[in-house]
């Protein structure tokens, strides 16, 4: 007969599924950093034992995989499957930027140490095949897709980074535009930034070949026309 310990232990055993394990991973790396995500740590918090995580997984190095892919599903399925090449760049640009956000960690280990697994290589081919329907070349695709991938990085690594110096603190005779942009650095919106900055890419992008369908410098990211109050 079973003992109480060993039937408390198969019922956390049944509740566990393979995507609550990944969740947990996830929130684990974020809260560790993938280099301190253990399987006996991970068990801890999902109230199982060790054993039980390994008829799921062989490893920690399957896991974080599955973490890895979990993270590009939802980021590629964000990708509308109609609307012009711009508007649906924008929507997949600005889903990595959410997840960047949101799970700085996993998508820090998936464009970094697992860059070359077929998860993170089916967000490449998502953009590609957006660019190839609007018409680029696969050379332009290329350039454009590594634009767009170290803009959204950098704009993830220096979100992380600290806020900018208090003004008053600087001296008023060696900072002077500094702190004349005190105001504007306070009020400066991130996401809309962001936002701004893909609209400068897209009218570079659409600049290449006038004839290339899909942006429209006249018309903001909402649809309106310049100026226009509708």
């Amino acid at each position: 007969m079973a003992s109480s310990k060993e039937s408390a232990s198969a019922a956390s055993t049944t509740r566990l599924t393979k995507d609550r394990i990944i969740a947990a991973g996830g929130d684990l790396i974020e809260q560790l950093g993938p280099d301190r995500l253990t399987m006996r740590a991970l068990a801890e918090e999902l109230g199982v034992t060790a054993t039980a995580l390994y008829y799921y997984f062989t490893g920690r190095e399957e896991l974080l995989e599955a973490v890895v892919d979990a993270n590009c599903v939802v980021i590629v399925n964000s990708l509308p499957a109609a609307g012009t090449w711009a508007e649906r760049l924008r929507t997949l640009m600005t889903a990595i930027a959410e997840r960047g956000t949101s799970h700085p960690a996993v998508v820090a280990l998936s464009i970094t140490r697992y860059a070359k697994l077929s998860p993170v290589v089916r967000l490449h081919e998502a953009i590609l095949g957006v660019l190839a329907e609007g018409g680029f070349t696969p050379s332009q695709s290329v350039e454009m897709k590594a634009l767009l991938f170290r803009y959204v990085v950098g704009h993830q690594t220096i979100g992380r980074v600290s806020n900018h110096p208090d003004a008053s603190e600087t001296p008023d005779e060696e900072f002077i535009n500094y702190r004349a942009a005190s105001s504007a650095h306070a009020n400066f919106d991130r996401t809309a930034h962001f936002q701004h900055g893909l609209d400068v890419i897209f009218a570079g992008f659409a600049s290449i070949d006038a004839a290339l369908p899909g942006f429209d410098p006249d018309v903001d990211r909402l649809g309106r026309r310049a100026g226009s109050t509708d």
